[in-house]
């Protein structure tokens, strides 16, 4: 800041100034030569000494001074002026060395408990919409019915749902239905997003959830992967492990372009001739011969002919030939089964398992809600995990692993194939608060790479609510293995604190035959799962779990 000198050959000599000799220090001052200390300053008020009133008026003097170890009267011209204040009360004596008590707040010996505020971002379907422009905030809706051609209720659309006219609240689109038939016996229509009406731009809410769905940058997260080698390239195959995501010296697969290191195949030597990997035979006889089919549950390949011989055909199976057995095919049916269906945890808070889906051409209403409810939440589910999540892209294909992982896309490449994931919330009113994104391999194992909580939610112990259903769903499938991957940091408190173990050597050979997503520098724990340990007590509390963040300051105190 530039500062603006002054001319100072106009003021008074040093010398003409007459200051006080008892006060040196005042004197010598240099200060006093500058126009900004000479200012002319409001003087201040004398301190006035207490009075009190006499208990009979002598003469015209109302009020008697008492000083300090005197008792002479004031002239009864010069009466003092008591300080504005409260008034004292009649008979009582203010003397001048009375003490005032001043009140004041003692500070508490004990630390307050901190305060657990909503996050001003609220995950939810409607701020989802906002983000893409296909709604307004605060913009009106109406509940029609258009059965009978009425008008039900009205609301204004907010970040964290709808806020309805009638209750002032923020409601979500089921509660907002609830609302609207209130007093109807319990006569609902079950079909919240299409009955809701925008009469700014005469929609229904369905039709701006499917323009969300269809922005361009919701299409480009859905498309498959299809990696082709460039013209006139001399390696078809990619350049990182797959068992160990690293690269290095690698042996390539004749078949695909997956490729390994021949240590994490358990090879002492590089093998001689055309080699297939686990991925390109069959997983009953380990020959790469013939016709293969794929299985849709555990994406393994296997002979029609190896599979009739073990017996596992059932006549009531409409597609049993989609399937390697009656395993795959009982886990992928009861997956399937919960997909997009809430379940009451408590206190409020659901647990949901979502999967994307495509919508075919053609669609029954129901069918239509169900699915784009689902994939809408998927969404949400995608911006609440890439808020928690560094972005974590894959170094040799540059894709983004953890959007890959939650919008489920397939790919030629084994390695970065995340078919079969499934992503599974905890929701409290119609806001995600929690996810984890899981895949079952067959019924050995199902690995959990990511789960996170929203930053207003943790240390709730929201990601062991979700963490704990997740164990409970795994055991009903029969599923006896739970892998997570951990950075170093945090091995000790999932082995010590959560009951995670690091992987046995015969347990890695085993793994070879499972595409488990791999992350570099990181360590791969197991923990066995038992349904003892996975149920939830009478009382419904659960053990704590932590958030499985990068940072270990993260982690949560349930």
């Amino acid at each position: 800041m530039a500062y603006r000198f002054r001319e100072r050959n106009y003021i008074i000599d040093p010398q003409q100034l007459s200051f006080d000799n008892s006060d040196e220090e005042t004197a010598n001052d240099s200060r006093h030569l500058d126009p900004d200390y000479n200012r002319p300053r409001r003087q201040r008020r004398p301190r006035q000494k207490p009075v009190r009133r006499a208990a009979s008026l002598t003469g015209e003097t109302g009020l008697t001074e008492v000083g300090e170890g005197s008792s002479s009267s004031v002239n009864a011209n010069s009466v003092q002026r008591r300080r504005p204040g409260r008034p004292p009360k009649r008979g009582v004596v203010v003397e001048q060395n009375l003490e005032r008590n001043v009140r004041r707040r003692r500070r508490s010996s004990f630390p307050r408990r901190p305060v657990n505020r909503e996050p001003a971002n609220k995950m939810t379907i409607f701020s989802w919409m906002i983000s893409r422009g296909v709604v307004e905030l605060n913009q009106k809706v109406w509940f029609f019915d258009y059965r009978n051609e009425a008008r039900l209720l009205e609301g204004r659309i907010k970040h964290g749902g709808i806020l309805c006219n009638c209750c002032n609240e923020e409601v979500t689109a089921w509660e907002f239905e609830a609302h609207a038939f209130r007093g109807s016996n319990g006569f609902r229509l079950l079909q919240p997003y299409y009955n809701i009406f925008l009469p700014k731009t005469q929609n229904h809410l369905l039709h701006c959830l499917l323009l969300a769905w269809l922005k361009p940058e919701e299409v480009a997260r859905q498309e498959p992967y299809s990696f082709r080698p460039l013209t006139g390239a001399t390696d078809r195959n990619d350049d990182a492990c797959i068992i160990c995501a690293d690269g290095g010296d690698l042996i390539c697969c004749e078949r695909c372009p997956s490729t390994f290191h021949f240590p994490c195949m358990g090879m002492k030597a590089i093998p001689k001739g055309d080699w297939l990997c686990p991925f390109c035979v069959c997983k009953y006889c380990e020959n790469g011969g013939g016709e293969l089919l794929e299985c849709t549950h555990c994406e393994k390949k296997y002979h029609w002919e190896c599979f009739m011989v073990r017996k596992e055909l059932d006549l009531n199976c409409k597609d049993c030939s989609s399937f390697c057995g009656r395993g795959c095919r009982e886990v992928y049916g009861e997956l399937q089964a919960m997909v997009g269906i809430s379940k009451d945890v408590g206190n409020g808070i659901s647990w949901t398992l979502l999967q994307k889906r495509d919508i075919p051409d053609y669609i029954c209403l129901d069918e239509g809600l169900h699915i784009t409810e689902i994939n809408s939440k998927i969404a949400v589910a995608w911006s609440l995990l890439n808020e928690i999540f560094v972005t974590n892209m894959d170094r040799h294909t540059r894709i983004n692993i953890l959007e890959s992982v939650v919008y489920n896309r397939k790919s030629n490449l084994t390695r970065v194939n995340f078919g079969g994931f499934y992503v599974a919330v905890l929701e409290k009113k119609g806001q995600i608060i929690s996810a984890a994104t899981i895949r079952v391999h067959g019924r050995s194992l199902a690995e959990m790479p990511f789960i996170g909580t929203q930053e207003g939610y943790r240390k709730q112990g929201m990601s062991c609510k979700l963490l704990d259903r997740i164990e409970s769903t795994l055991c009903s499938l029969k599923i006896p293995n739970l892998l997570i991957p951990s950075v170093p940091e945090l091995v000790d408190m999932w082995t010590h604190k959560h009951f995670f173990a690091p992987m046995e050597d015969d347990f890695m050979k085993e793994l070879r035959n499972f595409n488990v997503l791999a992350f570099p520098s990181t360590v791969r724990l197991r923990k066995k799962l038992h349904p003892k340990e996975a149920s939830v007590n009478q009382e419904g509390n659960a053990p704590a779990l932590p958030d499985l963040n990068l940072d270990a300051s993260e982690e949560m105190d349930a």
